[in-house]
Order: C-alpha cells, then structure tokens, then sequence
C-alpha cells in the first residue's frame, strides 16, 4: 500500500534539454572520430565515445538555407520549398523543431553565425530567442552581412544556458560557420595547420566546443542534456573539380557527421545503415517523449540506436538547385540507397551516373551495371523532379518591377525561354575557376589580364552568366578613370539580366553604375528589383 501511494505521488520525470550543434561545411572524414588521424578534434571525439556515430549520414543539399531548412523540419526540400540561399524562405505552415518543443514546455532559443541562417528566412519561428547579431560590412554592391566566429557564439549560448531553471527544459540550436570558405581559423590553429587551414577551422571549432562541454560537465548537467551534433553539408576540397561545394553531389558535401549523446543513448555505438539528417527531428523528439511532426520525410533512428536494424534503411534523396538557379546549368538529383548511388542532371544531355561504394567509395568510376539495377530509381526521381519545375522554384520577379525593367530595356518583352539542354556543373566549373582568377585580378587592379582571361573563357564557354557579369565589372573598375567605360559596363550587366532576370548580383551591380552614370530612373528601378530579390550576400 505504501509503495503504491509512493509511486502515485512520484513526480513524473522530466524530458531531457536538448542541444542542436550545426556545424556548417564540415566533411565526416575529416574529424578524429570518423577515422582522420591528427584532426584537432578531441572534444567531438569524446563526444562520439559517449553517445552514438552515424557513420553514413547524409544531407538533403549541400547548401546552408535549404540543409538546415531539412535538419529544423524533418522534410525534404522538395517539401519545405527552400531550394537555395537567400532566394527563399520557410514558409509559415511547416512546422519545425522548434515549434514543436515550445507547444511542450521548453524553452527555446537560437544562436547562429552566418547570414544564410538569419530570421528573415523563417528559420526563427518557435524559437523564444533568435540571437543573429552579426556583424555588417559594406561592399561595392550593397550590404553584406558577415560571420561571427564560433567563440563568439558559442559564449552567447552558455550565458542563456547557465540562466535556465532546474525545473524546465530547454532547447538550444547553435550554428557554427567557421569551417566555411575563405578558410582563416585565429593564429594558433593557422600556424598548428598553415597548410591545411580548413582543418585548422574544424581543430578551432573543435577547442570552442570543448569549453561549452566542460562548462556543461561541471554541474553534471553535460550528461542530463541530448546532444546532437550534425553538419549542414561537407566541402570538396577540390574532389571531382569542385572546390568548395553546392555543385556537385559526390559523399565529399553530401556524407555528414552526425553524433549523438546523451540520456537513454548507449556509448561508443556506430550506425552503419544510411540515415538522413530528416532523421534528426523525429529521432531528438522521440527521446523527448514527444510524437514527431506531421508531414516529416524523415523517421526516428532510435530502433537502430537500439540495436534492432530489422527494419530496412530508407533511401537518402539528394539535390541541388544552385547550379540551376545560379549559373543557369542543370540542376541534379540524387538517391543513395544502401551501398548504390544514383546522380543525374535532368536539364542535361549527360547520361546519369551510378556507382558502387562499397567498392568505389570516392566515386571514381560510374558502373553501368550499378545503373541498369537504378533504371526504377531513375524513373521516380524524373517523376520528382518534375514536381520541381523551374516555374514553382524560380522566385517570381515582381510584375510591377518586371513592367518597369521591360520600358527602360533591360527586360526583352517576349521573356526568357527555358535552355532544354542545360550544362551539367561539372563541364563547367573549370570556368568557374577562371572567373575566381577574374575577380582576384580585378581586385589586383590588373583588368587588362582580366579582360584578356575573359576572352578565353568566353570562347569555351560563350553562353556562361559570369562571363558578361564578370565583363561588367572589369568595365566598372576601367569606369574609375574612364567615364564611357560605365555605358559598357551597363551593357554587360543588361545582357546578364536579360539571361537571368532574377540574378540580384547583376541588380545591384547594375543600380550603382546606372547611379554613377546620372540615370536616376534606371537607377532606382534596378535598386527596387535587387530589394525585392534579396541581399547580395549568398552564401
């Protein structure tokens, strides 16, 4: 009777905190835990040695927005609708991690380092706090907002964690940026990996780490909290030609680390099925106690967690949209179901891709053997892609805008007609690469060899964006000392605009040099279309 009467009047115990680390452009191999030796990450090494390490996750994207869209969500992008940076945002009617734990009692509070992840694109709903004060610097073509380093946030994190009450739980989402390109880690790590700077990014995200988890560690709380801690996309690092990443969909950007510690999660386990980072939601909310969101893509990875791998994987889809959106190239699809990966360019003449890796794991070699067994694939993901038409994935230009731009010429009346035959990426990013070594010498100041490499590149590649946008500012910068250089350097920015009426670079490139001509109409009309399209800042 009595131990009945004390089992009635317990209190219910209370669901774990939760901690979301993202770490932003962060390859799996390339941390201590994921085999790398000398890495500089012991503190996300110990973390795996507590908890739990997907050894084969993947991201839906290998871009910032829409990748933390998928992981905040539980959906694909082809569900949650954001295909890009800057260009999109979350809508109001997709229910997030977020939202989910505020409606059960937490509190809940965000702190991110980079602008692609700002409030202005939705990812702040549910969240009791959004701490994005970064820091602003100004170009040449508007605004920029840039990165805050991981101590920086990080210390705003631990100040709103230490004032949190015993009583409730709470969730915390950190987004860490530093691993991102140009890779710049401070002086220790930049001497300790001078030549290796991006590894010397992870090592000092890494030390930040450490001190948020010794923190945690001291009052004991380190090992009362879920944490959960994923990359957004990796980076090529030159692999396959690409040398950073959102143009290709090789395990290089796609293949994401994924830890996971805490209570009820047994240590030092590795998971080897396939899992998502859609799989992150309704994984943290079942931990939670809480039933996951409605209309999720992914599934709970508890079962596997556990040990029970009866259940078979779910195949991982994969896309990016930028080379589409962007360049103006085909956009690609992809699917990775056990140890077949299937890629292919639906804009592009190009034959799909497939490949073994188990026995190809750095994509080397695409087997025809492997691709006849993914024709089936195949045909859903054409079935896919075309729920995914340019027409719903294109950020309308406003029609106000658009009758304006048409008057004034930079806009032909008859529209832009679709290419049925786009370039797949990677005939192109060695052109990619020559328009970096275009912009290095325009800010050298040397436009002659940049003039004379776009010549080049222009007869490899004639119908290329950044050629003409490129053109425009080599002319701008001849503008300085020669004033009918800004008329040329007008006409390169209209021909970009008239390929790509969305392209905002070419907007606000076009609004400054309209304003230093004196054509304050065409001025304020090109102004008022790169408003509405967004920021410059992409990436």
């Amino acid at each position: 009777m009595l131990l009945g009467l004390l089992v009635a009047c317990a209190e219910p115990e209370q669901p774990p905190s939760i901690l979301l680390i993202t770490l932003d452009t962060t390859r799996a191999d390339r941390l201590g835990c994921y085999g790398r030796r000398d890495a500089g990450t012991p503190h996300l090494d110990a973390l795996a040695a507590r908890g739990v390490r997907f050894d084969r996750a993947y991201t839906s994207a290998p871009i910032t927005l829409p990748a933390h869209a998928s992981i905040l969500t539980g959906t694909e992008p082809a569900r949650h609708g954001v295909r890009d940076n800057g260009s999109f945002d979350l809508d109001a009617s997709v229910p997030t991690l977020a939202t989910r734990l505020g409606e059960s009692g937490y509190q809940t509070a965000a702190f991110v380092s980079a602008y692609p992840v700002v409030a202005t694109f939705g990812l702040d709903r549910g969240f009791d706090l959004y701490d994005d004060d970064l820091p602003e610097q100004e170009s040449a073509t508007g605004t920029v907002i840039g990165e805050r380093r991981a101590a920086d946030t990080l210390e705003k994190a631990r100040a709103w964690i230490d004032q949190r009450p015993a009583d409730r739980p709470w969730f915390a989402w950190v987004h860490l940026f530093d691993p991102h390109s140009p890779y710049a880690p401070p002086t220790e790590w930049a001497e300790r990996w001078r030549h290796d700077p991006y590894q010397g990014e992870l090592a000092y995200v890494d030390h930040c780490l450490g001190e948020l988890f010794d923190r945690l560690g001291r009052d004991d709380r380190l090992y009362r909290v879920l944490v959960a801690v994923v990359a957004d996309h990796g980076e090529s690092l030159g692999e396959h030609g690409e040398d950073t990443h959102a143009f290709l969909l090789h395990d290089a950007t796609l293949r994401v680390p994924w830890l996971l510690a805490g209570p009820g999660i047994p240590a030092g386990r590795t998971i080897t099925p396939v899992v998502r980072t859609v799989d992150l939601v309704p994984t943290l909310l079942d931990y939670a106690g809480l039933a996951s969101l409605p209309g999720v893509s992914g599934r709970t990875t508890r079962h596997l967690i556990d040990g029970d791998a009866t259940e078979p994987p779910r195949p991982a889809e994969l896309e990016t949209w930028y080379p589409r959106l962007r360049r103006g190239w085909s956009e690609l699809v992809g699917r990775v179901e056990g140890s077949t990966k299937v890629v292919w360019a639906p804009s592009s003449s190009t034959p799909p891709e497939a490949y073994d890796l188990s026995r190809d794991p750095f994509e080397r070699q695409s087997t025809d053997a492997r691709l006849g067994a993914a024709l089936p694939i195949l045909e859903r993901l054409q079935r896919s892609t075309a729920l995914r038409s340019p027409s719903s994935t294109d950020p309308p230009l406003d029609p106000e805008v658009e009758r304006q731009l048409t008057q004034l010429g930079y806009l032909s009346t008859g529209g832009i007609t679709a290419a049925s035959d786009r370039p797949h990426p990677r005939e192109r990013l060695p052109v990619l690469r020559g328009l970096a070594e275009v912009q290095r010498l325009i800010g050298a100041q040397q436009l002659e060899r940049a003039s004379a490499l776009l010549d080049r590149l222009e007869a490899m590649a004639p119908d290329e964006l950044g050629i003409d946008l490129n053109r425009g500012r080599v002319h701008r910068a001849q503008g300085e000392s020669d004033p009918s250089a800004l008329e040329r350097a007008a006409a390169a920015f209209g021909r970009v605009i008239q390929k790509n009426p969305r392209h905002r670079h070419a907007w606000w490139a076009l609004a400054e040099v309209e304003s230093l001509r004196g054509r304050s109409e065409a001025a304020a009309a090109a102004r008022l279309a790169a408003e509405r399209l967004g920021p410059t800042s992409d990436r």
